[in-house]
């Protein structure tokens, strides 16, 4: 706090900033803060350290250090060991005992930790009484006891497996003197062998005793290693913990001395934190107005050069160059609107479907002859063919009429002729042998054509009776379809700006009831195209353009 208020004094009167009284204010509050976190970590560390003092004055009393816990601690793990091992050993010496009582199941497993637990219980009560009760001379006497039993048992296997040696051989040497083979032969036994049976006598007591001197010797070791276990781990449960206790509040105590240091510095850290930014900020928006200043007087420069430039001679001349052109420019294109030709695009669709009569496909060809005396100059046209598949079959007629008509049309008229020659050469090989009516398809063909013109002027002549037979739609019958299902189906082919020409749409095998059927349905289908329906009637009358 001290060191606070000393670098505040040294700092010279105070500027009234806004920033610099916001810091003040601030720092103030974080001093009183500091004081009262400073006093809460006092009285934490006054508990841990009473704390510590009761664990040190615990430990002194119990008198064991903590590398000798530790070591007592790894002893009583070699000794759990051992114990377990032991434990193993004897309740399956139990279990092998019992074993012989074969009307027992689960029982000789109850009587063989019988067996073993009720003996540990007594181990436990004997040895582990209070301190100095049980002498070294007692634990020494088991020990050697235990030690004495097993190695007389050991004695005892060894006689009775000599014993057994030479009753085998004994066996088989009276076996080699006895004749074989021969039922009838009369033996040489006059009766039981008194040496066999001492020797039989003598390995049932060699076995039987030693059982149970390792029986006994086997509860021996067995509570020898538990005392042994529960003394060295009765350490470690005691005293372990105080020593983990006071490394913790080792620590504990360290990092309350380290709060308390950053809690007292905390008033003056902030200090110096927002003393920085305070001057960074004045940093920035000193700079951010010399920026606006040099800003400012670069656009005061760049608008005197502009003035300069404006009023200068080679301006004035390039104003007036650049308006001349481009005044220039308008009258060329504007001159270019006016005198420039309109360009057409006229598509004849020719029924040839079983449907159409031969004295209506004559009259048909005979109508796009009349079409072409009627085409104007630049004008592209295209013929194509109604079958049942429209969409595939390839034009029958493309021609396109001269640009220049000539001063009394003579060019136009040329071209009339020889294109009205020609196409008669393509109608001597024209045959309404078809057998279906694509008209869909075919319109889907004419509004390719018509895109290739977009700024053309379009015309479309349909000379066909309407009735579409194919791709699911059959007028041929009542009622005709919807327009809203072909939209569905994507059957409606767009067809912008286009002037529609529907004749010859003959009334053979029709009444009028059907026919106008026909033609509600095709002037709905082509408004939905986008295009201008001209005519639907079953002459082959054409305006002329």
């Amino acid at each position: 706090m001290e060191t606070t208020r000393v670098l505040r004094a040294t700092n010279g009167p105070p500027v009234n900033s806004p920033w610099r009284l916001i810091r003040d204010q601030k720092v103030r509050e974080a001093e009183v803060r500091a004081e009262t976190g400073v006093r809460r970590l006092e009285e934490e560390g006054k508990v841990l350290v009473e704390r510590q003092d009761h664990v040190d004055v615990e430990l002194t009393r119990m008198g064991e250090s903590e590398a000798g816990v530790k070591a007592h601690r790894k002893l009583g793990h070699w000794w759990g060991t051992g114990f377990t091992l032991a434990a193993a050993v004897v309740i399956l010496t139990a279990r092998w005992t019992l074993n012989w009582y074969l009307s027992l199941t689960w029982e000789t497993w109850l009587l063989a930790l019988t067996l073993f637990i009720v003996p540990l219980i007594g181990w436990a009560v004997f040895l582990n009484r209070q301190p100095g009760e049980v002498s070294s001379r007692v634990l020494m006497g088991l020990s050697l006891a235990a030690v004495y039993l097993a190695l007389t048992a050991g004695v005892l296997f060894g006689v009775g497996r000599t014993a057994g040696v030479l009753l085998q051989e004994d066996r088989q040497q009276l076996a080699a003197v006895q004749p074989t083979g021969e039922l009838n032969t009369p033996s040489n036994n006059a009766g039981p062998n008194p040496m066999i049976a001492r020797v039989k006598k003598l390995l049932s007591i060699t076995t039987m005793v030693p059982v149970i001197l390792l029986g006994v010797a086997g509860e021996i070791v067995l509570g020898l290693v538990f005392h042994v276990y529960y003394r060295h781990m009765t350490v470690v449960w005691t005293v372990w913990p105080y020593y983990r206790e006071r490394a913790r509040l080792s620590d504990a105590i360290a990092d309350n001395v380290a709060r308390q240091e950053e809690v007292r510095r905390w008033p003056e850290i902030l200090h110096a934190q927002l003393t920085a930014a305070g001057l960074e900020q004045e940093a920035a928006e000193a700079g951010k107005a010399a920026a606006d200043a040099r800003a400012a007087e670069e656009k005061a420069r760049e608008a005197a050069e502009a003035d300069a430039k404006a009023n200068s001679l080679g301006r004035l001349v390039k104003i007036v160059l650049l308006a001349g052109g481009m005044f220039v420019l308008v009258l060329l294109a504007v001159a270019a609107a006016v005198f420039a030709e309109e360009r057409h695009a006229t598509v004849v669709i020719l029924d040839l479907s079983t449907s159409m009569a031969s004295e209506e496909f004559a009259r048909d060809v005979q109508a796009v002859e009349g079409a072409i005396e009627r085409l104007p100059a630049d004008t592209r046209l295209v013929v194509l063919g109604v079958t049942e598949a429209s969409f595939s079959t390839p034009p029958l007629f493309v021609q396109t009429s001269p640009k220049n008509a000539g001063r009394f049309g003579e060019y136009l008229s040329a071209w009339r002729g020889k294109a009205i020659r020609e196409w008669r050469l393509v109608a001597e090989r024209l045959q309404p042998s078809a057998k279906g009516s694509d008209i869909l398809g075919a319109l889907a063909r004419a509004s390719t054509e018509f895109a290739e013109l977009p700024q053309a002027s379009k015309t479309l002549i349909l000379l066909s009776d309407m009735r579409q037979v194919g791709q699911g739609v059959n007028l041929e019958k009542r009622p005709a379809p919807s327009v809203s299902s072909l939209e569905q189906g994507g059957l409606i082919n767009r067809l912008p700006d286009v002037q529609v020409w529907m004749l010859g749409v003959h009334t053979e095998g029709i009444d009028v009831g059907h026919w106008r059927e026909l033609q509600a349905f095709w002037c709905q289908y082509f408004r939905k195209a986008g295009a201008e329906v001209k005519a639907f009637s079953p002459n082959r009358r054409v305006a002329a353009r």
